[in-house]
């Protein structure tokens, strides 16, 4: 399982979580929560992590650079499935 944290994740409903971790299992995510404390093995992605509907499954995508004020990306921002 990889548990994976960004300044923002972008819902599947469009709504914007600020400072969760999501949680990652074969490619999936399985949960998604509040990062209210340091845990041990969270991994930090700056940037936003977008959360999309795939065959009836959710995926994760991380994207950076991320602009903050607009909540949009940016020409240069890379979009990286996380597995």
């Amino acid at each position: 399982m990889r548990r994976v944290a960004s300044n923002y994740i972008i819902t599947t409903k469009n709504e914007k979580l600020r400072l969760h971790v999501v949680e990652i299992e074969q490619g999936c995510v399985i949960k998604t929560y509040a990062l209210t404390h340091e845990t041990e093995s969270v991994e930090w992605l700056p940037g936003a992590i977008k959360l999309k509907n795939c065959n009836n499954q959710i995926i994760a995508v991380h994207m950076y650079p991320f602009n903050f004020i607009t909540m949009m990306p940016v020409s240069e921002t890379q979009h990286t499935l996380l597995k």
